[in-house]
């Protein structure tokens, strides 16, 4: 499996802060899900719950907030459109329009459970039939009126006999009417599992320790509607879904430097990258036909950045060597937009942004600063 494993407790903690803090972003819950999202932000992704208490207010996730204070977007995300409000007198444009929130589904949980997170779906249904399931706020529309509802579509259990860290116990799956279609328990030992969610929210990969002493680990790929595609056997404790659901890019373990990337698929492991450093940071493209990486390579005694693209099954497809040097190497977050462009920034005091077509060519160059630096915001990331 790797080299040095290292201290349970550490791994858990690394592993915790990917899978916590970049893919759940959010708390756990307990009792009711009563979630407003605004407008074009309530697409389909992960969301907050909050208190019971706090269910009748209109609520924001904390990505959201993010948005209002900064203007910055999260990958991934649909941008805030400009709204146009048609006058008599001709018409103008104002951002300052609210935006009418999308009505959402409540969803109760049994006594003694917490949820750690959700994903929404989206239905379209009637006014009545939204009132009929219990959907608040629309009393002022028309019976035969058509709304967009945000409904719970995925939510994951979080094991109440786990203490300390969080650990997933189930994942249930739900219709537009909240009612459970399926529920996926997790197997092997929990406390060493997690869910890792793809980019597109499609996929998820459920991700468990079998077996601590053999070095023996799974990962069990299901799409948003609860069916499992296929497993695998590999020895990876962070490990990452593609958006099409066809293969897993991970790493063995936290505290081997030089540790390669795997990519695996469902026949197996499919190829084994090298690297030099523990600095990592990936992203994959919308489709999930290829990926990139930033890596931190050790040179002569001097960092140095490089960027290299990937197919589906590892394949090295292009690489700009030596985007950045220096203390400007040490984190360069990542992104690949939806209409493939690949954003490297660069880290330090430097806070060059390059944009890059999928063939490699550079689209433009810009400078940024430590704002933006901090408001970047890539796939996965991991630091020395």
């Amino acid at each position: 499996m790797a080299r040095k494993i290292g201290i349970v407790s550490t791994i858990r903690r690394k592993i915790l802060k990917i899978e916590v803090i970049k893919m759940f972003k959010q708390k756990a819950i307990k009792g009711l899900i009563c979630l407003v999202a605004i407008g074009v932000f309530a697409s389909t992704g992960w969301a907050m719950g909050k208190k019971p208490a706090e269910s009748e207010q209109l609520l924001v996730s904390s990505e959201q907030k993010e948005i209002e204070s900064t203007g910055v977007q999260p990958e991934g995300e649909s941008k805030p459109a400009k709204v146009e409000v048609a006058e008599q007198k001709g018409t103008q444009t104002s951002e300052a329009q609210a935006i009418e929130p999308k009505p959402v589904m409540e969803y109760k949980l049994p006594e003694g459970e917490e949820i750690v997170d959700v994903i929404f779906g989206e239905a379209e249904m009637t006014v009545e039939e939204a009132m009929a399931l219990g959907i608040k706020g629309l009393e002022q529309k028309k019976a035969t009126e058509t709304v967009k509802v945000q409904y719970p579509k995925v939510i994951t259990i979080k094991d109440m006999n786990i203490k300390g860290d969080v650990s997933i116990k189930s994942i249930r799956f739900l219709n537009e009417k909240g009612e459970m279609k399926s529920e996926y328990q997790v197997k092997g030992q929990r406390e060493w599992t997690g869910v890792m969610v793809s980019k597109n929210k499609k996929y998820l990969n459920v991700h468990s320790i079998i077996n601590y002493e053999k070095e023996e680990a799974e990962s069990i790929m299901l799409n948003d509607e609860g069916k499992v595609l296929w497993s695998v056997k590999h020895n990876l404790f962070e490990v990452y879904p593609s958006p099409n659901g066809k293969y897993l890019v991970g790493l063995p373990t936290i505290e081997w430097s030089d540790a390669p990337i795997y990519v695996y698929n469902e026949k197996g492991l499919v190829r084994e990258i090298k690297k030099d450093d523990l600095s990592c940071r990936l992203s994959f493209s919308k489709d999930g036909s290829y990926f990139a990486v930033t890596l931190t390579t050790r040179i002569e005694g001097e960092d140095r950045a490089d960027l290299i693209v990937f197919d589906g099954e590892g394949n090295e497809l292009w690489r700009k060597n030596g985007i950045t040097r220096g203390i400007a190497a040490d984190y360069c977050p990542i992104n690949i937009t939806d209409d493939d462009i690949i954003t490297v920034m660069t880290g330090g005091d430097e806070y060059k942004i390059y944009h890059f077509d999928k063939k490699g060519n550079l689209v433009k160059e810009e400078q940024g600063n430590l704002e933006l630096l901090r408001q970047f915001n890539p796939d996965y990331s991991r630091a020395r």
